[in-house]
């Protein structure tokens, strides 16, 4: 049986943490046998740490949307970068949904760099700003530290 990865999913999310064994269960028998999960709050957080399993993997970052996503849990994606509890920075990235797009770039930026800083690789969260070259005029990338 081929094995695949599940490179972008909400394991902490509701509707599938109340369920997370019978996902499990009906994920393997698909084949499925790694899981990069996204986290994206400090509710988030502590649900990866405290639910482990074989083949899990997370990732965490500010979410230009999610409105449980805080400016304030940078000091915990440095802490996970430190203790290389996270795979990759994110979802992070610009949502057209949102009207505070500097904001969305400022945090977008911080994460960049603090990604390059751990040499980590990115999920992105782009929505609405696909075709929008003006968005990206003036998100220039940090260099390394």
């Amino acid at each position: 049986m081929n094995s695949y990865i599940d490179s972008h999913c909400h394991l902490a999310e509701e509707r599938i943490a109340s369920n997370l064994q019978q996902e499990m269960t009906e994920a393997k028998q698909a084949g499925l046998t790694r899981f990069i999960s996204s986290a994206l709050c400090q509710e988030e957080f502590a649900w990866h740490q405290e639910n482990q399993f074989p083949g899990m993997f997370w990732s965490a970052g500010i979410h230009p949307y999610y409105e449980k996503s805080d400016e304030k849990d940078f000091e915990s994606l440095i802490k996970f970068c430190d203790e290389k509890q996270i795979v990759a920075i994110g979802e992070i990235g610009l949502d057209g949904r949102d009207d505070d797009l500097e904001w969305q770039k400022k945090v977008l930026l911080q994460q960049l760099d603090l990604a390059k800083s751990y040499d980590l690789p990115v999920v992105f969260h782009v929505v609405h700003q696909y075709y929008d070259p003006v968005s990206y005029t003036h998100l220039t990338l940090p260099t390394k530290r």
